[in-house]
Formats: structure tokens, C-alpha cells, sequence
């Protein structure tokens, strides 16, 4: 070859624990392995399931579990759910909406062993002492960057490939994108974050100086039924710079996070309130500032600031007023 990029993807990554190899454990990365694990479930005629990882991934096939019949508990090993992307209060938020469907919800727990001679019956917890019963078990503990062939062919690799902004590997002719590829210390792992690496790296190796800028990753929106959340960007101030304005409201179920920095949104957290998910989404991605005044409101409580937005000359024909997010990345 002349040149070559690496898109070697991700694979599921499967902790370390007694009798992880048992039949009925399964990790849930493609169409197979959905097909897989439903196969064993009617099968099998399952009855309760666990699910190992309190993320995105993990609640939405907890929930699904549920619709199956299944009783389901969801094992996660950090203070709250969702830890990537929300903060405490709205991570309580879900886990009751979660407990009220009859989904158990276990934080600041882990698996130590799985039970069983030939196939799954249960996990022992990590006091040694606790045992769940488990007739199928979904590991969803995020993925590992595939960096085999990169070790082999003697390139830098970290968590994933070591990649300057032009997508460009340790060797000069060698370009890493997408799951694989490590920009800045971030492994993006989306897929417009993918799709716009490919680009970047076609770009530069027909001869363009083009360089990947991460800018702001697309909305998380969670889909289990009942609830509407969506977070991006940030959750907590990065710096002494960053402050939040943030509303709770318990009895509605409604949460709504913003982390601002000279008036422009980094990062939000909406729970059951599209409206200033979808607002506050736009200003994001067009790096639209607040106004002064629609920043003394939000300090204030009053959330009708998210609509004061600092409009530069010439900004009005860029900027669709229409823009709607449809959800779908």
C-alpha cells in the first residue's frame, strides 16, 4: 500500500470474573448478539435476568428484559447510573422511574462470580456473602478499542491508536478512524465522530491540509418508555469559570442542568423537559452565547432565559429557526 487507515472498530469488553464463561452470559455489541441471547431466553423459557452495567446500553436492555416478562435487577458498579453522562440528582431520577417498573437497581455493586456447572443460575455479589438468581446474564460494560493489529504492526496505541488531529498514526502512511482511533486522549466511540474522522483522513491523503475538531458530541437520549432524557456535552463545571443553573423538581419528575462558561452552554441534562432540551441543544451546537440578562434569569431560577440568545450581524440567515433534533444519532 500506499497509504492506509486503520477502522478496526471496538469490541465488547467482558470483566473478570469466576465462571464468566458459562453458558447464558452474553455481551450485547451487534444484531447477533441481540438474536443470540433472545433465542436463549425462549429457549431456556428464562425467567429472571441480570444485567451487568448501569449506562445507556444497559437500562434500555433492562427495559426491554422487562417488556419480555423477565424480572430484571441492573448491577452497576459506580455511586449512580449513567455515570458518563448525568449528574446525581437526575441519575435518581431515572433509578426510580426504573424501581417503579419493576426493574431492580443495584449502585456501588459488582459480580464477583458467576454460578453454575454448565450454564448460569445465579451471581455471588461482591461481599461473597449475596447471591442473585440469574437464568441469563447481559454483560454491558462499555467497549475496548481493537488495537491488535496495531500492536503488531509496532504503532502507538494507548486506549486505542495514538492519532494526531489529521488522523495520522505513528507511521506517516497510516491513518487510524473511528472506535480505534484516540484523538487528544479521547476515544469519541460515535458515529458522527467516525464518519467525520473518515473524512478528515481521506482528506489528507489526497494531498488537503484538513484537521479533525472533536466540537460537541451528539446528544444521549435514553429509550425506555416514560421517560424523556437527554444529556450532552458536559454535566459538571469543567473549571472555576464554569457554573450551572439547574432546576429539580421531584414530585413532577422533571430535571433540567445547565453548565455555562462566558455564557455559552457546555453541557446539559434534561429530564422530562424536551422543550429546554431542544433550546438549549440548539445553542450548544452553534456555540450561540446567552445574553447577560438571560444569564441573570437562569442564576435567578428563571428558566425562560434559555431563550435570550446573543445574535451576531449577518448570524440571522445562518441559523435555521426551525432547527428541530430529531433524536436519531
Amino acid at each position: 500500500y500506499d497509504k492506509l487507515i486503520l477502522a478496526t472498530g471496538a469490541r465488547a469488553f467482558m470483566p473478570s470474573f469466576y465462571g464468566s464463561k458459562l453458558r447464558g452470559i452474553y455481551v450485547l455489541r451487534d444484531a447477533d448478539d441481540a438474536l443470540a441471547l433472545r433465542r436463549w431466553i425462549q429457549t431456556r423459557r428464562c425467567r429472571h435476568a441480570l444485567v451487568l452495567g448501569g449506562g445507556v446500553l444497559g437500562l434500555e436492555t433492562a427495559d426491554a428484559l422487562r417488556e419480555l416478562g423477565l424480572t430484571c435487577t441492573v448491577i452497576e458498579n459506580s455511586p449512580q447510573l449513567m455515570a458518563q453522562q448525568l449528574d446525581g440528582a437526575s441519575a435518581l431520577l431515572v433509578q426510580h422511574h426504573l424501581e417503579e417498573k419493576g426493574i431492580r437497581v443495584m449502585t456501588d455493586e459488582s459480580v464477583t462470580a458467576a454460578i453454575g456447572s454448565n450454564r448460569v443460575h445465579g451471581v455471588t455479589l461482591s461481599d461473597h456473602h449475596r447471591h442473585l438468581p440469574a437464568d441469563i446474564m447481559i454483560v454491558c460494560a462499555g467497549v475496548r478499542a481493537e488495537t491488535s493489529l496495531a500492536h503488531k504492526a509496532g504503532l502507538e496505541v494507548g486506549r486505542g491508536i495514538t492519532v494526531d488531529t489529521a488522523m495520522r498514526t505513528s507511521d506517516a502512511d497510516i491513518f487510524a478512524v473511528g472506535d480505534v482511533a484516540e484523538v487528544d486522549g479521547q476515544l469519541p466511540s460515535l458515529w458522527a465522530s467516525a464518519t467525520e474522522q473518515g473524512r478528515i483522513a481521506a482528506r489528507n491523503i489526497v494531498g488537503e491540509q484538513a484537521r479533525y475538531q472533536p466540537g460537541t458530541p451528539p446528544p444521549i437520549y435514553l429509550k425506555v418508555k416514560d421517560i424523556e432524557l437527554c444529556a450532552f456535552g458536559v454535566a459538571s463545571a469543567p473549571d472555576e469559570e464554569a457554573w450551572l443553573a439547574s432546576e429539580l423538581d421531584i414530585k413532577k419528575r422533571r430535571r433540567s442542568l445547565l453548565v455555562i462558561r462566558d455564557r455559552r452552554i457546555l453541557g446539559g441534562v434534561f429530564v422530562n423537559v424536551p422543550d429546554r432540551a431542544k433550546q438549549a441543544l440548539q445553542a450548544c451546537r452553534h456555540q450561540q452565547r446567552l445574553t447577560e440578562s438571560g444569564c441573570r434569569a437562569l442564576e435567578n431560577g428563571d428558566w425562560s432565559g434559555l431563550a435570550e440568545i446573543e445574535v451576531a450581524p449577518g448570524e440571522e440567515d445562518t441559523l435555521s429557526p426551525s432547527y428541530q433534533d430529531t433524536g436519531t444519532e
